[in-house]
Parts: C-alpha cells; structure tokens; sequence
C-alpha cells in the first residue's frame, strides 16, 4: 500500500518442508501424495531498512553465512532454523530461531553464545525482555 515504507532489501530463503510424517530422505514405500512428498521452494521477504534500520541490518547478518567444513566453530546463520508454525488462516508463518544460538548472562550483561563464542547481544534484548520486536538496537 501506499502507506507502507519502502522495500529496502529483499531476501530469499530456500526452504524444505517435510512429509505430513516429519521426515525429508527419500522413501519408495509411500504413494505418490502430496501429503507424501517433501516440497522445496523459496520465501521471498521484503525489508524495510527506512523503518527499521537495525533490525534489518542484523536479520542479513543471520541470512549468508558461508558455510566451512574446515571451521567447526562457525558464526550463527539461518541455514539449518527451522519454522516451528504456519497460520493458514492468516498466512503467518513463525520462525527465525537459529538453532544453538542462544541468551546467557556474563558480567550482569544479556550476551548471545553460540557454539564456544560469545557475541555481544544487541540492546534490543535489554530493552524488550528477549522477545525481540521493535528496533531498539
């Protein structure tokens, strides 16, 4: 709509979605369903970096981590998240928990560990209490 900010930056993320099963590797004893097949496809998400400058700027940082079979402690990335929720009424699909990154407190301070590093958190989660939302950071 018109009152809408600009698109700032668009991301993709590939997606896979499971059986009605739970399961993706490949199965012969099934019929040929759609409820018995794994689907991929792409989610096209519009950003708006006018609104919400911060927020976007992190969300990116999350989207392309290159992937190092050498580095066996990478930076956090949505390559392996999952979206625990679909709407279909509304269309809402929740999501965005990076698997393994997660809130700790050292020193009084709210900071983000993943793997064996430490990464400063932004202010957001002070602020918010954890829920994330706004772009208070």
């Amino acid at each position: 709509t018109s009152s809408s900010p600009p698109v700032t930056h668009r991301a993709y993320l590939d997606v896979r979605i499971s059986r009605s099963d739970g399961t993706f590797y490949v199965r012969d004893d099934l019929p040929d369903l759609p409820e018995n097949r794994v689907f991929y496809g792409r989610l096209e998400l519009d950003l708006y970096g006018t609104a919400s400058p911060s927020t976007v700027t992190r969300f990116l940082t999350y989207l392309d981590v290159p992937y190092d079979v050498a580095n066996d402690n990478p930076l956090p990335g949505y390559g392996r998240s999952s979206f625990p929720s679909f709407d279909q009424r509304t269309g809402l699909l929740t999501g965005g928990m990076i698997p393994g990154l997660e809130l700790t407190n050292i020193g009084g301070g709210t900071n983000l560990r993943y793997g064996g590093r430490i990464l400063p958190a932004p202010l957001w989660i002070e602020k918010r209490g954890g829920n994330g939302g706004g772009d208070g950071g």
